[in-house]
């Protein structure tokens, strides 16, 4: 069981000394600072990333993107660790096989701030208020398969200074992950000076209201006044109870002011389609300031969007559907703008994939959305050059938001233990992915052995592509084993006729692969250091495809197309994203 401990610290001199004062085997620190000292370290046992930004949430988020690890621990820079504590974490997981979260006992060296352990067993919504954030341990994967982050608007350095751990907690349980508390000590808090509280007075009673409300928006007035009678003694000295209770309340009050959303975010948070997979990322940077319905269920969809788009006075609609475009009609009518997010043109791709005249269903659809959408939000640069030279009829309604990209690491890979150069592509035998000439291509090369990992549904092509002997023909892998196969192989190609972003390329690119892709991808907008034999220009051309195979495979290798990535992420690209919407509001 690999577990990692997520640090966060602020102007960090000397990272050798932190890991040696916190007693810890194995980390990632997020180093927040103006001015940086230390350069970052990205491999290793103890890695380093520093960022120009404040925040303890948007610290905890960055650690937990960093990490890979199984189990995450949630530490402060004021901690040491028990020499056994990675014993005793395991040792709590096997305990509590089911256990998604659990949280230990930690000490503190200040007697009047020592919290007294609990009853070992499960956590509900009324203990996990007891529950402090370098308590917490989690499997890593439980919290990112629900998508679920710190709330950045709390905590140590956003305006609402305090809370995180309570509203993340909170989310777990709503999102039905188990937690379980253990009261075996695994670290003391040394330090207990706070850079944030100033006392029990009006604003942060502000504050504790805007949590307990973003905790439940159904609770909140009975964790107001549970907290308000259970703790009089605590803060009756500064504040009365009454004006205590009333504080919380106008807390809330201006909290729902400054979280009123003005837009209806409208997609699909469920499939694992590409808009799917751009909503799921976009989602947590978006959610605040939008409405949004996470089923694919109709009929709670029609009853979301009728009840709330009144509110708005803009829908993005993410994504094609008959809904979709009937749901653009409605908001037109009552006079809200309407901006689509284009994740494809399927008129192009209809011709492309050669789908019969009779079958292709979106084609009326989409061109109603085109004409009726205020703005065209393409996925990326590329793709919205290629819109406006296609349709010089609404070229003024097209822009651009290059997708983000999930900040990981790039892997050192292994050197191969075999003489076979492993190639892999997604897209299977679908016409506009022209894996099939790559399949020539490949076939023509004789003094390299190659084996060709191809991914995806069969359609035209597939059975052609399977006869292959240097093929292994994979119709559907889980995303996890996808990113294993690319961690196997050497090159990464997409050979696409038209590919208005390329998400696979850049998880390629973080796995170790070269890559090898046609001008028509929309993902070469956010890569650099490409070099001619990176770019297919004629995707019918075998011979060209040959000879950067065999280039790629005999020269030394880049692997590093993305060295801006902090520029690239997904929270980088909802802040243009919410830009460019918020510019059109009504």
């Amino acid at each position: 069981m690999d577990i990692e401990m997520l640090i966060s610290t602020m102007d960090l001199k000397n990272h050798e000394a932190l890991i040696t004062k916190m007693n810890i085997k194995k980390s990632i620190v997020i180093n927040q600072t103006s001015n940086i000292q230390i350069d970052d370290i990205k491999n290793g046992k103890h890695r380093l990333y520093s960022y120009d930004e404040k925040g303890l949430s948007k610290s905890r988020n960055k650690a937990i993107k960093h990490s890979n690890s199984d189990i995450c621990v949630i530490a402060d820079d004021d901690l040491e660790y028990e020499d056994d504590y990675q014993k005793i974490i395991e040792d709590g997981y096997k305990k509590y096989s089911d256990a998604d979260m659990i949280a230990f006992y930690v000490d503190n060296v200040d007697e009047n701030r020592r919290r007294p352990k609990q009853l070992e067993g499960k956590i509900n919504f009324i203990k996990s208020m007891k529950i402090q954030s370098v308590q917490i341990t989690f499997k890593r994967q439980s919290i990112i398969d629900k998508n679920i982050k710190f709330n950045e608007r709390f905590g140590a350095g956003a305006e609402l200074y305090m809370g995180e751990e309570n509203i993340f907690l909170t989310e777990c349980l709503r999102s039905g992950l188990k937690i379980y508390y253990i009261p075996e000590k695994i670290a003391t808090i040394k330090n207990n000076d706070s850079s944030w509280f100033k006392g029990h007075n009006e604003y942060n009673f502000n504050v504790k209201g805007a949590v307990y409300y973003e905790m439940s928006k159904w609770l909140y007035p009975l964790l107001i006044l549970q907290f308000a009678i259970r703790k009089t003694k605590l803060y009756a000295n500064e504040v009365k109870p009454m004006n205590a209770i009333k504080y919380m309340f106008q807390g809330i009050k201006k909290y729902r002011k400054s979280i009123q959303k003005k837009i209806y975010y409208m997609g699909d948070f469920v499939s694992n389609t590409g808009p799917a997979m751009v909503n799921k990322n976009y989602y947590p940077y978006m959610k605040d300031q939008c409405y949004i319905c996470k089923t694919n269920n109709k009929i709670k969809r029609i009853c979301h969007f009728i009840s709330h788009i009144i509110k708005c006075n803009t829908i993005l609609i993410s994504g094609l559907s008959k809904f979709h475009v009937q749901a653009a009609k409605i908001a037109k009518k009552i006079n809200k703008k309407v901006i689509y997010l284009m994740h494809g043109y399927d008129n192009l791709e209809y011709e492309l994939n050669e789908v019969p005249e009779n079958e292709r269903y979106l084609k009326k659809p989409e061109e109603e959305m085109l004409q009726i959408a205020d703005e065209i939000i393409c996925v990326s640069e590329r793709f919205c050059e290629y819109m406006k030279n296609e349709r010089i009829d609404i070229k003024e309604k097209f822009d651009f938001v290059n997708n983000g990209i999930e900040e990981y690491e790039i892997e050192n890979k292994p050197k191969a233990q075999t003489d076979i150069f492993n190639i892999i592509s997604i897209g299977g035998g679908i016409s506009l992915k022209n894996n099939l000439n790559v399949c020539k291509a490949i076939e023509e090369i004789k003094d390299i052995k190659i084996k060709f990992i191809v991914i995806g549904y069969k359609s035209k092509y597939g059975d052609d592509i399977q006869k292959y002997d240097f093929v292994e023909y994979y119709e559907k892998l889980e995303h996890n084993e996808v990113i294993q196969k690319m961690k196997e192989s050497d090159l990464y190609i997409q050979n696409s006729s038209y590919e208005t972003f390329g998400l696979a390329i850049c998880e390629a690119v973080f796995c170790g692969c070269e890559i090898l892709v046609s001008k028509n991808v929309g993902a070469i907008s956010v890569l650099d250091g490409l070099k001619d034999e990176n770019i297919i220009q004629d995707i019918n051309n075998i011979s060209e495809i040959k000879e950067k195979i065999i280039y790629l495979c005999k020269n030394e290798k880049n692997t590093k197309y993305i060295s801006n990535i902090k520029e690239i992420t997904w929270e980088k690209s909802s802040e243009k994203l919410k830009d460019k919407v918020q510019k059109n509001e009504g």
